[in-house]
């Protein structure tokens, strides 16, 4: 894909100029291949930066993806077979710089832009085969990232499948003392902002709404949990803040806030056991179902204090 540089007209009147002219010592036209020189500079020291910066954070997220997932091998051969390539581009933008201020030096500005128009058009060669190569690498990272949402999906619907639900919006629910997991409220990654992607967040919080109208006695208490993994004093206030998240839902749709109170219980509470990070179990289970273990134990759960009367 050839995509012009902003330096690439310049140098073309400087090249009419030389053609036309025959003259290479004109101070007017000097200046102008100064001008085109500085600008070859910024382009393309612009553009080496962003093709690393593009390759740095294809890499990371590929080192982000489990090692034995299908397809790895190839990839990580990939980014690693273009790194080289890039060390070469940014060379070669470097020595095509300082060959064209070395003419200019010399004030030979035939040869500076010569040497301007040939860098541009091999640079642009150059970019456009690493921006294609990359473009190959971000779809094989892509389709690998899919793959692992859809196993991780699937273990979760398998996990879930074996837990118990329990109705908070029954009447026996509230009329007795006990608690409930909720577990399809959920929330952005390490954050207390609420994943409102999701319907299964939205219809939970209505039934907590039902649940804490359901008499004026009634009394609540809001309890996030986290996965094991990470910080455990992280995770407890990572867990409080979700909770307090509930809380303040709660009360922005009309619940009285003298009825709810909120705790944070970090990893302390897990619906599924899960293995200590680092471990030789963690290690050794699958991704797909190690990630369904933590997204099950990240969840929100409702205890009934004080219970409607019969």
């Amino acid at each position: 894909m050839l995509r012009r540089s902003p330096v690439a007209a310049l140098l073309l009147t400087l090249g009419l100029g030389l053609a036309t002219t025959g003259c290479d010592l004109r101070p007017e036209d000097l200046t102008r291949a100064r001008a085109a020189a500085a600008s070859f500079h910024e382009t393309w020291t612009r553009r080496v930066s962003e093709i690393e910066i593009r390759h740095t954070r294809l890499r990371d997220r590929a080192r982000a993806l489990p090692p034995d997932a299908e397809g790895m091998a190839d990839l990580m051969s990939e980014l690693n077979g273009t790194r080289p390539r890039i060390d070469a581009f940014r060379d070669r933008a470097a020595a095509v710089r300082d060959q064209a201020f070395d003419g200019l030096r010399a004030h030979k500005r035939d040869l500076a832009v010569q040497t301007l128009t040939a860098g541009e058009a091999e640079l642009q060669g150059m970019l456009d085969d690493l921006t294609e190569a990359l473009d190959v690498s971000a779809q094989r990272i892509e389709a690998i990232e899919q793959q692992q949402k859809a196993a991780a999906a699937a273990a979760a619907a398998d996990a879930a499948a074996t837990l118990p639900v329990t109705d908070i919006a029954s009447p026996a629910f509230a009329r007795a003392t006990g608690t409930a997991d909720l577990p399809d409220i959920k929330f952005k990654l390490g954050t207390a902002e609420f994943d409102t992607t999701l319907p299964g967040t939205v219809a939970s919080l209505d039934k907590l709404v039902a649940l804490a109208s359901a008499c004026d006695e009634i009394r609540l208490r809001i309890s996030g949990h986290t996965a094991g993994d990470g910080n455990p004093d992280v995770n407890q206030r990572l867990s409080l803040s979700q909770a307090n998240a509930v809380l303040a839902q709660l009360t922005a749709r009309g619940v009285l806030g003298r009825k709810l109170s909120a705790e944070g219980v970090g990893a302390t509470q897990p619906r599924l056991p899960e293995p200590a990070p680092g471990s030789a179990e963690e290690q050794a289970m699958p991704t797909a179902k190690l990630a369904a273990l933590r997204a099950a134990n990240r969840r929100i759960s409702v205890t009934v204090l004080t219970p409607c009367a019969p």
